[in-house]
């Protein structure tokens, strides 16, 4: 049953919930901001040039309506060829930041330009002048150059790399409101590609901080709630342990403690009674394995025990002089040298002096287990100190043993997981469940080969 239980609380590889977190969720959240920022800067890009082109369109139209006024009175037909457009589109060309002017007849042929040469030419394959002429307003953005005439009617435009604005307005007939031309307008505006390249910044910046700090809260909230996860399955763990351990232990306090007994009490007389010395050591170590599993049923009841939520004042010092007088003979025999260093009036601790026992026997007789494995003796010291008053009080016991291997330390509190071959792994875990069940806590450190140090806090009992 022993090893049904440690196969059952050991460690086994789980589901990293932060490391899936952090990688996923950075994933998520770059690829939702690269997205986001990128496509609401071709949206501010696309809206800008548009207001832009609208503001160029209602300008150039009202100029057209006014001609064709003019045309109406004197009684011709509004013609986009008319000569007396000839004084709208010369003004058009000198448009401050204006790279070209383009005029087109509803035939797709271009009327007028700034550039004398294309008078007179056709572009029949262009999307955009077809859309305008039936009344769509389109706008593009591009860069000279000579490598960079996606289109012949770019040609001629600059040599240099210059970004430019290409706008294609319908111009109507405000009666008839049907097209009569298209002007295309090649414009550099500077302030206006500033003024994106400012909102691009300012989207992008802001994205990638909105980014960080979803990331570094979400991820917070995660690591948070992950340890509240693996602080619950530890409580729940412990909660199934002592379920298991306490039928285990009655069923063990059932069941052997009467033999025990009978056959601690026949031995005891086979001691007393005058026969051969080999009968009598015989008897002795009957007497010395009947109270070691008697102590492994009393560690099993203890670690069960629920707790009683009675706070107690508990003279600290009179059970560690109790605990270590218990173990000198056994200390001489195996070399070791003890010293305790405790002040002359230590606050009482909360606490039961019979559950404290167990906590120091343990201690003790783990560090005597330590030190007779390097078969060289050893130092055993054990302080006690209140760094200030009504805070806890600090117990340290010392030993030069062995000392615990680092592959061993996230498991030295938890029941039922030994190294000694003959343990059953609750020393620890009881001691660990005895002192926080008071209020304290238990830390330890150790080096192979140097030995370890367990530290004790203790709560002390609030003055009256």
């Amino acid at each position: 049953m022993l090893q049904v239980l440690r196969s059952l609380f050991s460690l086994h590889r789980q589901f990293s919930l932060i490391s899936w977190f952090s990688v996923l969720s950075l994933l998520c959240i770059v690829t939702a901001c690269v997205v986001s920022s990128y496509l609401l800067s071709q949206f501010l890009a696309q809206q800008m040039l548009r207001r832009d082109g609208a503001v160029m369109l209602e300008f150039v139209q009202s100029v057209v309506d006014v001609e064709n006024d003019k045309a109406r009175a004197a009684g011709r037909e509004p013609n986009i060829r008319d000569s007396h457009m000839q004084e709208l589109f010369d003004h058009l060309a000198v448009v401050p930041n204006m790279l070209r002017t383009n005029i087109y007849a509803s035939d797709q042929t271009l009327v007028w330009s700034s550039e004398k040469e294309l008078i007179g030419k056709r572009f029949d394959d262009n999307h955009e002048l077809e859309k305008a002429l039936k009344g769509e307003m389109e706008i593009e953005s591009g860069k000279t150059g000579k490598s960079q005439h996606p289109k012949n009617e770019h040609m001629f435009l600059s040599d240099a790399p210059v970004s430019f604005v290409e706008t294609y307005l319908p111009l109507r007939d405000k009666k008839t409101d049907r097209v009569i031309g298209v002007a295309e307008l090649y414009r550099v505006p500077n302030e206006l590609f500033n003024t994106i390249a400012q909102g691009h910044r300012l989207i992008w910046a802001t994205g990638i901080l909105s980014a960080l700090l979803l990331y570094f809260v979400l991820f917070w909230i995660v690591r948070h709630a992950d340890a509240t996860i693996r602080s619950q399955q530890e409580q729940l763990i412990e909660s199934e342990t002592l379920a298991a351990v306490g039928e285990m232990g009655s069923a063990v306090a059932h069941g052997i403690r009467n033999p025990l007994a009978s056959i601690r009490s026949s031995a005891e007389l086979c001691v007393d009674d005058k026969t051969s010395p080999a009968v009598r050591e015989s008897a002795s170590d009957i007497v010395a394995q009947v109270d070691r599993l008697e102590k492994w049923v009393r560690d099993l009841l203890s670690y069960a025990q629920p707790e009683t939520g009675v706070a107690k004042g508990l003279n600290i010092a009179a059970v560690i002089h109790r605990v270590c007088d218990s173990f000198t003979r056994d200390f001489e025999k195996l070399g070791i040298v003890s010293s305790v260093t405790l002040p002359n009036a230590l606050p009482p601790v909360i606490g039961d002096e019979a559950a404290f026992e167990q906590v120091f026997s343990s201690l003790l007789a783990n560090a005597m287990e330590a030190m007779e494995a390097t078969k060289n003796g050893g130092r055993l010291t054990l302080s006690a100190t209140q760094p200030m008053r009504g805070k806890p009080v600090i117990v340290t016991v010392s030993d030069t043993g062995v000392g615990i291997a680092d592959s061993r330390k996230a498991k030295i509190f938890t029941a039922f997981q030994t190294s000694k071959p003959k343990g059953m792994g609750l020393g620890l875990a009881l001691v660990r469940r005895i002192v926080r069940r008071t209020g304290g806590d238990v830390y330890i450190t150790s080096n192979m080969g140097v030995g370890t140090q367990v530290i004790l806090t203790l709560a002390t009992q609030a003055a009256p």
